[in-house]
């Protein structure tokens, strides 16, 4: 019974690897690990030396659009649809929702790229559209390195390409866009611009990052110009939609109103005095719809009256609380946390190739004592070797 208890209690330990086991040969690897953390250690000083800067400059704006309701007034179109006149269905703003997507549509990204800004790197000035597609050095380099097997593709099956003219096109409702401004817009709205809206609050936030702190300052700047002046274009656009609809409404109510009137004095031209009930019932009838129709004419007057004024105000639908400036601080991690977040990766890697090994070895020696099986494998990726690298 001894023996027996002896025998497996000593196996588990014969079959098992300590943790001293471990830091044994770990210590013994200890240059490999150096080596390692070495190469990590140079990679992170090359990539946070090279690595180009990034600055963000930010603008936050609150929506002051009005609703469509609000636009015809406080209430008095609704007032009016008491009368049972028909005025449409009722009006609904533009949604907090709805503004990243202004702010990143098209039309807005399109005059922003057709701007002029000043590049340091470049010590010019020039377009967006012109920048971004400006073909450098390292513009080839990467097209003939890392995008060699992309250049190759289309090499041998380019796009199809069609000619445009650029710009709105006259008397169509069109923008055509040559294929630089399309892959402007695309990098300004994937890489240079991000929007954030709050909808507890109604703010909206601007983001602009690029590689120079005052040219992020101004393209925030100028992306706020161009959608405040959509934004107002859509608020007039809708304002005059209004005064007409108004308008129209208000002629057709004074015309009634005439004919309401114009019933009354006819009626009182063939009976100049009712006597009867019936002709005096008919009157008071008649001078209720002139009195109904007055108070029409005289709502949709007021109403016309101060969608005119409205109109002519058109003060800013979006209001800047925080405009932009150039930023004191790259974006991102330090250079310094960059260093050492590579040496950490290279220690771990370190130690998982080591602990793995170990335990490779381990179980190796355990199930095959006489290194058969280890020497298959050594065989079969010799030779898959000599196969890839056409080698003896």
């Amino acid at each position: 019974m001894e023996n027996n208890y002896s025998t497996s209690d000593t196996k588990p330990q014969e079959n098992s690897v300590s943790i001293i086991d471990l830091l044994l040969k770990i210590i013994d690897r200890a240059n490999f690990i150096g080596k390692i953390v070495l190469y990590f250690l140079i990679a992170g000083i090359l990539i946070a030396i090279f690595k180009p800067s990034k600055y963000q400059a930010s603008s936050i704006v609150v929506n002051e659009a009005i609703s469509l309701d609000e636009m015809n007034f406080s209430g008095g179109l609704s007032t009016l649809r008491k009368f049972g006149i028909n005025l449409g269905p009722p009006g609904e703003g533009l949604t907090l929702e709805a503004y990243p997507n202004i702010i990143t549509s098209r039309e807005v990204l399109y005059e922003v790229i057709q701007d002029t800004f000043y590049f340091s790197d470049k010590d010019t000035s020039m377009r967006l559209v012109d920048y971004i597609n400006y073909k450098d050095f390292f513009f080839y380099l990467k097209k003939y390195t890392i995008k060699l097997p992309k250049t190759i593709f289309r090499f041998f099956f380019p796009k199809k390409k069609f000619t445009y003219p650029s710009g709105e096109a006259k008397g169509q409702n069109i923008l055509f866009i040559s294929e630089g401004e399309y892959e402007a817009l695309k990098v300004l709205s994937s890489e240079f611009v991000n929007v954030d809206s709050d909808i507890e609050t109604g703010l909206i936030t601007i983001s602009v990052t690029t590689f120079d702190p005052n040219l992020s300052a101004s393209i925030n700047a100028t992306l706020l110009q161009k959608f405040r002046h959509k934004m107002q274009q859509i608020y007039d656009k809708k304002a005059s939609e209004n005064l007409n609809f108004i308008r129209a409404r208000f002629m057709e109510a004074k015309e009634e109103l005439r004919n309401a009137e114009e019933e009354v004095v006819k009626f009182l031209k063939k009976n100049s005095e009712p006597t009867t009930i019936n002709l005096q019932t008919e009157l008071e009838r008649l001078k209720r719809n002139v009195s109904f129709k007055a108070e029409v004419y005289s709502e949709l007057q007021s109403q016309l009256t101060q969608t005119e004024i409205e109109l002519k105000r058109k003060e800013p639908v979006i209001r800047i609380l925080e405009r932009p400036s150039p930023p004191k601080e790259p974006l991102g991690p330090s250079r310094s946390i960059i260093v050492l977040l590579f040496v950490f990766l290279g220690l771990i890697l370190a130690l998982s190739v080591i602990i793995s090994l170990i335990f490779i070895e381990h179980y190796t020696a355990k199930f095959d004592p006489d290194g058969k099986k280890v020497q298959k494998i050594k065989i079969f990726f010799t030779g898959l070797k000599s196969i890839v690298f056409r080698t003896k």
